[in-house]
């Protein structure tokens, strides 16, 4: 056993013990201060760059969806699918009566499933986000609406033996529906033969590789939403 006192009791502390254990109590402190604001920095910075990305990335990705939509815009309006649309305009057309002629579910115009191929198409990259959906609507609801009103006896025809034909055409007329009625109070949902009839007789002047007219789209719906 030792035979200093202090060292059971403990010695007391002198005055620049205190200090020096203050100081270095309060170094530590001051570097953990330090660090908690270089990290909270940091995360700022970090949050920063992460936005400034996701709005560089989202931007490539409007530009990217715009060119898809002048893509597809295009392929409906040049061969193969213009030509096909004015050939099956001249099927469908029964220009005496001022009507469309009966429409034989089971065997449709093979022109008709181009255009439905196409509108497959369209529905696919929409749906997979390629293409906006609104965009789609003005660019190209006025037509694949009226096509696929003449066209649905075939296609619920066609699903008897297969069961996925046109799902994604299907898909986004559904879609298009509600900005129909939202934006044109759902005019071409209600169709009449007569309707398609005028529809038909625009489609039979159709001009290979000029824009779509103009005339038969909504007016407004973009500057709308």
């Amino acid at each position: 056993m030792s035979e200093r006192p202090d060292f059971l009791e403990g010695r007391k502390a002198n005055p620049w013990e205190r200090v020096l254990a203050i100081s270095t109590a309060l170094g530590a402190l001051g570097a953990l201060l330090a660090v908690l604001v270089a990290v909270v920095l940091a995360d700022g910075q970090i949050k920063e760059a992460r936005a400034g990305a996701e709005a560089q990335l989202n931007e490539i990705r409007d530009e990217a969806k715009v060119q898809h939509l002048v893509d597809e815009v295009v392929r409906f309006n040049q061969p193969p699918i213009a030509m096909s649309r004015v050939d099956l305009a001249k099927k469908r057309l029964d220009e005496k009566n001022k009507t469309i002629l009966p429409l034989d579910a089971e065997n449709p115009p093979t022109e008709m499933w181009d255009v439905l191929n196409q509108c497959d198409q369209v529905g696919l990259l929409t749906r997979r986000g390629y293409l906006d959906l609104g965009d789609v609507y003005d660019e190209l609801g006025y037509w694949l609406l009226n096509f696929y009103a003449d066209a649905e006896p075939a296609v619920v025809a066609d699903r008897k033996e297969y069961p996925t034909s046109e799902r994604d055409c299907t898909w986004l007329i559904d879609q298009l529906k509600p900005l129909e009625i939202k934006y044109d109070a759902g005019r071409n949902l209600r169709l009449t033969k007569e309707d398609l009839y005028w529809f038909y007789e625009e489609e039979l002047h159709t001009q290979v590789g000029q824009p779509l007219r103009r005339s038969s789209r909504r007016s407004g719906t973009s500057a709308e939403r």
